[in-house]
């Protein structure tokens, strides 16, 4: 009976590209993911953590990568990561820099160190941290609409115009292989080719495989399905394997409904205390307000009572005004009843006189 056999399943992947015997796999898929990032095509490399079907007997959960050396001296990791979490992205980039950091011992220098890179094949989108203000703010200039980055893609030490700060770093290589579509027969490159496989080959036929899968590597590549599938012991293996991934991954999922659902009630929580904080915020403008505008009522009448009080101290000036109009007009007509008084008695006396 054939099975069909997942390369994706760790113990498989390390058998196909972590054997010693078959390290020219790992070679050709070396220069396959990273051909534009070396400077020439590997021709040699070490396999430092061999694959052994006894690794994963008695653990559940081994790590599984593979590391590899070249003649220079230059490290590789590979590693296939089939459920993503929050904090994958700081472990891809911890196993980095630990790979890079352990290449001194006692005694050596820092030119002596090589470049280390690790690639890292994901069934899951790979989680991206929130921009700053800065970035955003120079996306939004550039872009109207987010576009979401390759599926293939490499990061490294880059400076703003793309300057490596050292060509002695490496970088780390994200592979999103859920996210290839491929048609019909055609691959464009032996990266494709490769992803691919790991992508398809557990679906297809051994004896009747696509043109895509007819070369040496790919057929080498095909035929440790096949020995997964037609050894017991192998498939038994796997099978232990793929049950302990989906336990772990079971229990990842939950660990992340169970984190989803805290986030969810901390926002409730954090939306509800917004709301109440808004509402008072709106309570304390509306008494403001209301401050205010008795604070404006009380000033508007204490503006009437001073307009009227200078009303009333207008009109009692006036009275006093007019009330001295009038003392002055009756003594001008005292004074001229006086002189009327006067010339008439001056005018009898003058009379009286004549006589």
């Amino acid at each position: 009976m054939i099975y069909n056999i997942d390369p994706k399943v760790d113990c498989v992947f390390k058998a196909i590209l972590g054997r010693r015997s078959r390290r020219h796999l790992l070679l050709h898929f070396l220069n396959a993911m990273l051909e534009d990032k070396l400077r020439y095509p590997l021709v040699k490399v070490t396999i430092l953590n061999p694959y052994s079907s006894k690794d994963y007997e008695t653990d559940k959960l081994h790590i599984v990568d593979i590391r590899a050396e070249d003649s220079r001296g230059r490290q590789f990791q590979l590693e296939i990561q089939r459920k993503n979490y929050t904090s994958l992205p700081e472990r891809i980039v911890y196993s980095w820099c630990h790979l890079y950091q352990e290449q001194l011992e006692e005694g050596m220098n820092y030119d002596e160190l090589q470049p280390v890179y690790s690639i890292w094949l994901l069934t899951e989108s790979f989680g991206h941290k929130r921009l700053n203000a800065a970035q955003q703010a120079a996306k939004t200039a550039t872009q109207t609409k987010s576009q979401p980055p390759p599926p293939l893609r490499h990061y490294a030490l880059l400076d703003e115009s793309g300057r490596a700060i050292s060509d002695r770093c490496g970088g780390i290589t994200i592979c999103e292989l859920h996210r290839f579509e491929f048609k019909d027969d055609i691959v464009s490159s032996e990266a494709q080719r490769w992803i691919r496989f790991f992508m398809e080959a557990h679906r297809l036929d051994s004896n009747n495989l696509p043109q895509w899968m007819r070369t040496k590597e790919m057929r080498q590549a095909q035929h440790t399905l096949r020995t997964f599938s037609a050894n017991k012991q192998a498939r038994y293996l796997y099978l232990s394997r793929l049950d302990a991934q989906r336990e772990h991954l079971t229990i990842l999922h939950e660990h992340d409904m169970m984190e989803q659902e805290l986030q969810q009630a901390k926002s409730a929580q954090e939306l509800a205390q917004a709301e109440r904080d808004q509402a008072i915020e709106r309570e304390l403008r509306a008494q403001a307000e209301r401050e205010l505008a008795q604070a404006e009522r009380e000033q508007a009448i204490e503006r009437e009572l001073r307009a009227q009080a200078e009303r009333e101290q207008a009109i009692e000036r006036e009275l006093r005004a007019q009330a001295e109009r009038e003392q002055a007009q009756a003594e001008r007509e005292q004074a001229q009843a006086e002189r009327e008084q006067a010339l008439a008695e001056l005018a009898e006396l003058k009379k009286r006189l004549k006589l």
